[in-house]
């Protein structure tokens, strides 16, 4: 898949995202590196801060990559091929919180 760059909704003209994840900054032209995170239940997951009319927000970058090229998701974004630093747009599926579930704990 050829790697595409779009504005990130809400943030246009400041920060771009490509289809494979990467996070660029426009003013000053770098790739922003997210930080890896894991969550008291033990999800781990990339995030990445973004600022704008100076509130700084984070943001999980697999989020962002769906809502920028696929819209608003119905459900819980997961990884098709489980791999959660696999942040392209083509491993990235809405499923349904309870689907995400049972796959987890294998029902």
């Amino acid at each position: 898949m050829k790697e595409v760059w779009e504005d990130i909704p809400g943030y246009e003209g400041l920060y771009r995202i490509s289809s494979k994840g990467k996070i660029l900054g426009i003013r000053r032209g770098k790739v922003k590196r997210p930080t890896i995170t894991t969550s008291a239940n033990g999800y781990t997951s990339q995030v990445v801060s973004l600022s704008a009319n100076g509130i700084q927000s984070r943001h999980h970058v697999h989020i962002l990559v769906y809502k920028t090229f696929r819209g608003k998701p119905n459900g819980m974004i997961d990884f098709k091929d489980g791999d959660k630093r696999n942040m392209s747009i083509d491993n990235l599926i809405d499923v349904r919180a309870t689907n995400k579930f049972r796959k987890a704990h294998c029902i």
